[in-house]
């Protein structure tokens, strides 16, 4: 449903639900909601280096599916240590309205993706940390494997007092 790429590529606070009709709703700060295509979401937020999204508030996604049927909401938010201000503000709060954090990384979980996750748990926040493109880890010269990596991510996690259990 959402585009995805190396550089950040969420410019706003996009809430994903449950809707039988897909489709998208842009809430614009005038208080202006337009509907879109789920396709134009890709659209807009990839290929449209001229749309100033300084000016809506945020996009809501109605997707079929029952995960979502429940009544669990997805907030996709820009990334952190966006080089966008307005990024990093959106992202703070954002944080006010979580009950839960997804982190998501791709490859291998950094220093600074440790300390952030640490300063979500002193929020409050219960954290998860999610390695994406593990599809991609092919064994190295001396055998490692992907359940390799995934205890050395989970060692580190538990050095800098993190579980791997919440």
């Amino acid at each position: 449903v959402l585009p995805h790429q190396l550089k950040s590529s969420t410019p706003l606070l996009t809430y994903i639900r449950y809707g039988s009709e897909e489709k998208g709703l842009l809430h614009w700060n005038d208080g202006k909601i337009e509907t879109i295509s789920i396709p134009f979401v890709s659209e807009i937020i990839q290929d449209n280096q001229d749309f100033d999204f300084s000016k809506l508030d945020y996009l809501e996604l109605f997707v079929n599916s029952e995960l979502l049927k429940s009544g669990l909401i997805l907030l996709d938010t820009p990334g952190l240590n966006s080089i966008y201000a307005r990024h990093e503000a959106l992202l703070a709060n954002s944080m006010n309205l979580a009950s839960k954090v997804m982190y998501v990384v791709k490859g291998a979980r950094t220093q600074t993706d440790v300390e952030k996750i640490k300063t979500l748990n002193e929020f409050g926040l219960t954290t998860c940390l999610i390695r994406t493109h593990c599809d991609e880890i092919r064994p190295l010269l001396n055998g490692e494997k992907l359940e390799d990596y995934i205890n050395s991510d989970r060692e580190v996690l538990k050095k800098n007092g993190l579980s791997d259990t919440k």
